[in-house]
């Protein structure tokens, strides 16, 4: 169900409910929509992510974040997950990234190291805050810095961008028509399809507990003690409800 809500029962209208696959879970369906379809258009339209870049995505291990982590390796990008523990580089690297912990390594040098000096093409960022304001020292020259989130608070906007023809994009499913968006769900849905179909995309569902859960759920949420999308089995049937 798109647009928003969770936790509760809402109505939608009928061109924002897609039909769940038979060999997803409602578990895998509650994790999947809002985040996949986020991350198509934040790497496929706004980011632009094609075949041979280098690619930072921060907050990797995270439900948007391995999102996007599993598009840009579809795409043939060479993707760097950067993560707050071992646990999370283990999941980021089986998804088909190389990861850098930020808590172990100097993030800029290990980018830097990690491109021949050059930086990063891109950088997918759905956390700002310290971490995305940081990594702008290891963005390359003409490089995409794709802000589609500020789970770490807001980044100010750096006037130095255009010393090196570097860009900075807004990526957000806001802001468009009713039939704008009914057109970009269809086109992410039929993309997204295709990659779940060749087993390059999978929802990644850290958690699912059950409704009396949910407080102590989104406190590690809160602390980043998670990975993936958290799912919230709500009782009375078999609807689940993505965190």
């Amino acid at each position: 169900i798109q647009p928003f809500g969770s936790l509760a029962p809402i109505a939608v209208g009928v061109s924002m409910i897609f039909e769940v696959p038979a060999r997803m879970s409602d578990e895998d369906a509650a994790a999947y929509l809002i985040a996949a379809h986020t991350a198509f258009h934040a790497t496929v339209r706004r980011g632009n992510v094609s075949q041979g870049e280098h690619v930072a995505v921060l907050g990797a291990a995270g439900g948007l974040g391995s999102a996007i982590v599993q598009m840009c390796v579809a795409r043939g990008a060479r993707t760097i997950a950067l993560v707050g523990s071992e646990e999370k580089a283990r999941l980021c690297r089986e998804l088909g990234a190389e990861a850098v912990n930020h808590s172990t390594h100097d993030v800029p040098a290990a980018l830097r190291g990690l491109t021949g000096g050059r930086g990063v093409d891109v950088i997918m960022d759905p956390v700002q805050g310290e971490m995305g304001a940081t990594i702008r020292s290891a963005l390359a020259v003409g490089g995409r810095h794709v802000v589609c989130g500020h789970a770490g608070g807001l980044v100010p906007h750096d006037p130095s961008f255009y010393l090196y023809n570097q860009s900075l994009i807004g990526a957000d499913l806001g802001g468009y028509t009713r039939d704008e968006m009914q057109r970009m769900h269809r086109e992410a849905q039929t993309a997204i399809t295709a990659w779940m179909d060749a087993g390059a995309y999978r929802p990644i569902v850290g958690r699912v507990v059950g409704f009396g859960d949910v407080p102590g759920a989104l406190q590690d949420l809160a602390e980043r003690r998670t990975a993936g999308r958290t799912v919230v089995r709500i009782p009375r049937g078999s609807r689940a409800a993505g965190v």
